[in-house]
């Protein structure tokens, strides 16, 4: 019995021995595990960082160039508002034309009694009277 107890000693101290190094492994390895998990968060919170910095600054350019643009309209509304308060004609332009060729008349009275239409132009037509001839029926 004393060999077998000594055989079961020889077996069971590396065994032990084992085990309570596959202990620390594992604890081990949790560590790790979370010190990693940590890593990426932090390396995650970096890149995020990063990425707000780079749109913040695209940002600020967008509001820089919307500026200019902006400013560059109001100088174009600037030149063009003296158009704009001018009055609209709102005639047709039918009315336009002939309130043109109306003022063109006036502009020249020698010219308007040669264009202008008399009753007094009117010719009588002669026509020879033909009586009607019975011979032809209408109806």
């Amino acid at each position: 019995m004393n060999e077998e107890n000594v055989s079961d000693e020889r077996i069971t101290d590396p065994i032990s021995t084992l085990q309570q190094s596959i202990t620390q492994l594992k604890q081990e390895v949790e560590l790790i595990k979370k010190d990693i998990e940590d890593l990426r968060v932090e390396e995650l919170l970096n890149k995020v960082n990063s990425s707000m910095n780079k749109t913040d600054n695209q940002i600020t350019e967008l509001k820089k160039d919307l500026d200019q643009h902006n400013e560059r309209i109001q100088n174009l509304r600037s030149i063009d508002e003296p158009d704009l308060i001018a009055p609209k004609n709102n005639q047709s332009e039918y009315r336009q034309i002939q309130t043109m060729l109306h003022s063109l008349h006036r502009t020249n009275p020698s010219e308007k009694n040669h264009h202008e239409w008399k009753p007094s132009h009117i010719q009588p037509v002669k026509q020879k009277y033909i009586p009607p001839s019975n011979s032809i029926k209408l109806f």
